[in-house]
């Protein structure tokens, strides 16, 4: 609600100008706007008595599409919805596909020098003229999207690029128009770039790579999702050259190996303290153990990993990264079918700040893993767990929500009492005691293909791809949290999502039953939940058929096969499919959490 104060009254003398109070109920439109204003022959409509400047701050209250049906209403108002100042940020999402044009051409040029945010993601009919229009009327333009604009050409880029030295953040992801000649430009003219996507440019190469990060010194976030040449020269002079690198997406590279992403973080680590944050490394299919053991020698400060799809990774690699590396809060395994059980347990005993943890499409992952993951181990944050396709069954839902409907001390105390047992399953005591040897299963013994962490590496290893061998005997200290260090105020009740699509051993009663129990602490997101939507939406449109709504509700289910279209990730495409992120324009993949534009 917004109250105006309108003159009503105006005469020669100032001091006899009276206001009246017009409040604009509800969110401020053109149509509540108009309502307030009426012309008669007798009289001015006092809104349009304000002077010019009061008439556009209240149209800057407007959203974007309703400023331009302003423009329908009379010739003043559309030379003032016009006006530059109102025009600092233009973003097209929710009609890019609907606004004409010229009328989006009209807008950047009436914006000029006020223009600081402009996002035409997926505008197609946005073209090389208009871009190159733009480029020499909005010179101040911080923020740039032209994520899938197939429309544009390499020339018009250049232009917009050289006249836009100002930019912070630019997504060019998506283009084919995106050549080397564009990034060597980017590096000339953009020294303070903060933020970079161009992922999925098919037509570059390491040589533009490298010129960017020769150029933008100051690049905090680059995203580089489907570029596969990346070598080991291009990712050391990666390293060398951007030291304030905190988020990196490097999904679907494939040509990404273990020695390539050990010379960029040889090179972080030579320039300055590593501050990356966030890794998003999905679907490199060529990335092995090593790749973990790198990881948590390297990166201290490390919040978000991503490693769904990298098929090669096994439970001995994560088991060397849990106790190193605490500090994640974010980790996706998704559709890594080499991990079992030991290496839950392992992030459950050695991740205190972990929050989100996917292990959808690991196969071999069971109720005992979870059962510790959620009631034993440290993981006293963790809030959202995916577990599609896993062999799960009701009866970890079951044990879940009977946890956590126990008062909250009561939960630290039962987690702190199985924390002091002896020897207890997947805890680093196992790896700490020099007369027994790790418990790993058969396919990770001496003799199989996981060499890199004997304690004889091969002769033909070179000194700056190996590093000081994880024996058995080597000491781990467990830092696990105490709960008596948390004080009483800070006990919360816990809350826990789980999701269990194309979980064949989990039952509709199952997860009712675990609803029934701990809802709202929590939450199940499975198969007999799209189906309740469904009903939902089915019972609103048949209200008044009550019988027919009821023998809907009391027929059985019948299970289909949902792993087609309930699947997030899938492994043939490598497509994310985040409930929280739109999906990528045109089939492309798109990482979610690394880079956010």
């Amino acid at each position: 609600m917004v109250t105006l104060l309108i003159p009503s009254n105006i005469s020669s003398n100032p001091t006899t100008i009276t206001e009246t109070p017009t409040t604009i109920k509800g969110p401020v439109t053109t149509t509540a706007i108009t309502e307030t204003i009426v012309v008669t022959k007798e009289s001015i409509s006092p809104f349009l008595r304000l002077p010019d400047e009061l008439q556009i701050r209240i149209f800057g209250q407007l959203p974007a599409q309703e400023l331009l049906k302003a423009t329908a209403v009379c010739q003043k108002w559309k030379r003032l919805a016009f006006d530059g100042s109102l025009w600092t940020k233009i973003d097209v999402t929710p009609f890019y596909s609907a606004i004409p044009s010229e009328q989006l051409l009209r807008i950047g040029v009436a914006a000029g020098k006020f223009l600081r945010v402009a996002n035409f993601r997926g505008c197609v009919q946005l073209t090389g003229h208009g871009l190159r229009t733009l480029s020499d009327h909005c010179p101040n333009v911080q923020v740039l999207n032209l994520k899938d604009c197939r429309g544009i050409s390499t020339h018009s880029i250049a232009c917009f690029l050289t006249n836009a030295t100002q930019l912070r953040v630019l997504d060019l992801s998506g283009l084919d128009t995106v050549k080397d000649s564009t990034l060597m430009l980017v590096g000339q003219r953009l020294n303070r770039l903060e933020k970079l996507n161009i992922g999925w440019c098919r037509n570059l190469t390491g040589q533009g790579v490298q010129a960017v990060a020769r150029g933008c010194p100051e690049l905090t976030c680059l995203k580089l999702n489907g570029c596969p040449q990346l070598n080991e020269a291009t990712m050391s002079i990666l390293g060398k050259h951007l030291t304030r690198l905190s988020h990196l997406c490097l999904a679907s590279c494939t040509g990404l190996s273990d020695n390539s992403l050990l010379a960029f973080f040889l090179e972080q680590q030579h320039q300055s303290t590593p501050l990356l944050s966030h890794l998003n490394l999905s679907s490199c299919a060529r990335l092995s153990d090593a790749s973990l053991r790198h990881i948590a020698l390297h990166c201290t400060r490390l919040t978000h990993l991503e490693l769904a799809g990298c098929v090669l990774l096994t439970d001995q690699g994560f088991c060397y990264l849990a106790p190193r590396l605490r500090t994640l809060m974010h980790l996706d395994l998704e559709d890594l079918q080499q991990i079992t059980g030991i290496t839950v347990k392992s992030l459950a005993n050695h991740q205190p700040n972990l929050r989100r943890l996917c292990l959808s499409n690991c196969t071999q992952i069971a109720d005992d893993a979870i059962t510790h993951l959620v009631l034993h181990g440290v993981c006293h944050q963790l809030q959202h767990l995916e577990l599609d396709n896993c062999i799960v069954t009701d009866d970890v839902l079951d044990t879940i929500a009977i946890f956590l409907t126990q008062p909250p001390r009561q939960q630290q105390q039962q987690q702190q009492q199985q924390q002091q047992r002896p020897g207890r399953e997947g805890s680093s005591s196992t790896f700490a005691s020099s007369s027994t040897s790790p418990v790993v299963p058969p396919s990770l013994s001496a003799d199989s293909t996981f060499d890199f962490f004997s304690s004889s590496p091969p002769a033909s290893a070179s000194t700056t791809t190996t590093a000081p061998p994880l024996t058995p005997t080597t000491p781990i200290t467990d830092h696990t949290t105490d709960a008596k260090a948390i004080p009483q105020e800070k006990i919360l009740p816990r809350k826990l999502s789980v999701e269990v699509l194309d979980c064949s051993n989990i039952t509709e009663t199952g997860v009712r039953s675990a609803l029934a129990k701990a809802s709202p602490m929590l939450t199940i997101k499975s198969f007999y939940s799209w189906r309740d939507e469904e009903l939902g939406q089915q019972e609103e449109e048949e209200e008044d058929e009550d019988v027919m709504s009821l023998n809907l509700r009391d027929q059985p289910r019948v299970r289909r096969n949902n792993m087609s279209t309930r699947r997030r990730y899938n492994t043939i495409g490598r497509q994310r499919r985040r409930p929280d992120v739109a999906a990528g324009a045109a089939g492309q993949p798109h990482a979610a959490n690394c880079i956010i534009l």
